[in-house]
Parts: structure tokens; sequence; C-alpha cells
């Protein structure tokens, strides 16, 4: 390893190249001290030698980073309050909210970091809910270690507009120092969606072509959608069947084949919030 490290270091020497600088703290920015599970966690907004912006957690001597998101990042001088006020922590868990210069349907997010058994854990990102005291929760959400996220598989689909596409909510509970999917909450979470789905298709069951792009016609297709969407998620088969009936019966043929393609390539509980997974 000591060879290997000297030949690497002068083949950067020969070449005229040098290592990137190591990240340091980002220019007129503070560092940020948190307490969490009575102990003190600290996240500072860093910049390294290629001018990415990242924001460093740390714990003692144990460090963990991610990537604050385009609002900060591609800002060329990001305000303390960018930072500072991004940060919360509730139940023992710590927030970090981040914004997407996007459309995507699950931004903004919040990055889920927590305590356990002394170490720090990232839990990845989950949607932030437009609920000011309950940070990555739905409303009707139960506490103690449950979020909700969104499945964005129908995001990208190939019938309807991009707003009116279905966002269907995923059920993510605290086990074992992960989130991973709940399925006995799924139908919870979507029944008040799925039940606004339903009226869009009701009325009589007249034929869309399939060059009909109007508001009206993109409203059924985004109900039809949806229901598909959650019946297979809650694994409500029979409701399911029911849903490519229906669809059959709206959609052309050719809108119908893209319909069944959707669905079918729509994988149960898909969280881009997972470590490792960009989010977007």
């Amino acid at each position: 390893m000591r060879v290997a490290a000297c030949l690497f270091t002068s083949l950067l020497a020969g070449s005229g190249r040098q290592a990137a600088a190591a990240p340091h703290l980002v220019p007129g920015l503070s560092a940020v001290t948190v307490t969490l599970d009575q102990r003190p966690v600290t996240l500072t907004p860093e910049i390294d030698g290629d001018g990415e912006i990242s924001i460093a957690v740390r714990l003692g001597k144990q460090s963990l980073r991610f990537s604050p998101g385009d609002a900060v990042r591609y800002q060329k001088s990001p305000s303390q309050d960018d930072i500072t006020g991004k940060i919360t922590t509730e139940d023992g868990y710590l927030f970090f909210r981040i914004e997407c210069l996007c459309l995507a349907h699950r931004f903004p997010v919040m990055e889920v970091f927590a305590i356990r058994r002394g170490k720090l854990i990232h839990f990845g990102s989950v949607q932030a809910y437009e609920s000011p005291h309950r940070p990555g929760r739905l409303p009707e959400a139960p506490s103690g270690g449950v979020f909700y996220d969104s499945n964005s598989a129908l995001e990208e689909n190939g019938i309807t507009m991009h707003a009116s596409a279905p966002s269907i909510a995923i059920a993510l509970r605290e086990v074992n120092a992960r989130l991973v999917y709940d399925p006995a909450l799924c139908w919870p979470s979507n029944a008040a969606y799925y039940v606004r789905a339903r009226g869009y298709v009701s009325g009589p069951a007249q034929l869309i072509a399939a060059d009909d792009t109007s508001t009206d016609s993109d409203a059924v297709e985004a109900g039809l959608l949806a229901k598909a969407g959650i019946d297979k998620s809650c694994h409500r088969d029979a409701a399911l069947k029911t849903d490519f009936a229906a669809a059959r019966a709206r959609l052309a043929p050719p809108v119908f084949k893209i319909f069944a393609k959707d669905i079918a390539r729509m994988k149960i509980a898909d969280w881009n919030g997972a470590p490792g997974r960009d989010g977007d």
C-alpha cells in the first residue's frame, strides 16, 4: 500500500495535477451544534476543492456527510439561515430540510438522523409534508418512529401531465436503526387520496381518445392511475383487477397499454430516500 501510494503521488506530481483540497468550512458561515439524546451534534457547512458544498454531521469522532440540496449548492454565497433555519429536532430525531430547484413531487425533503447505541445514524430522507410541528409526518401519522414518503414511480408516467401524476404515500417505521416499509399503514395513509381519485373517474364511462389532452380527460387518467397504484401498493388484488377493467373501458387501446406498463413497472415501497440514493 505504501509503494502504491507513493507511485500515485508521483504520478500526480509528474502530470502537474494536484489532489483536491479537503473540505473546509464555507467562508462566512458557522457550524451549528444541537443537542440530540443529551449529546452535542455539530452540523458544519463545508466546501471542497471543486466548490461542492456539503454538510458534515459529527458526533464525537464520527462524521457523516450529505448534500444540502440545489437551493444551497448553487448559491454563490449561502447565508447562515440557509443552514440554521433548516435544522430541527423532535422525538429524538435530527432533521435537515432540503429544498430543490425542481418540480419533483417529493421535494422538499428532510434528512433524518438519530443516535442509536451511541452511534450517529443517517436514516435517509423523507418527504417534508407541510406540517411545521411534525417534520416528515402526515398530520394523522402515529408517533414512535413512523415517517412518510412518497412512491414516485408513477410521477414520470406515459399518460398524465406531470402536475397530475399520482404520488402514493409510503409508511416507514424505524426497525433496528433503519427505516423500513410498513405495509399495514399503506391503506390508512392513502385512503383519503383514494377517495379523491375515485371521484375523478366517476360519471359516464366514456372512452377517452388517444389524442385527447383535455383537463377533464387528464383528471380521469390520473384517477385511474392513482387507484391502481394504491391498490397495488396495499395488496388489494381484487380491487386492482377492477381498476384494470375500468381502465380498459375508459382508455383507448394504445393508452391502456401504457397504463398497464406503468403499473407493472411500479415497485411496491420504492423508497427514493434510502441512504445511498440521490432521492431525485
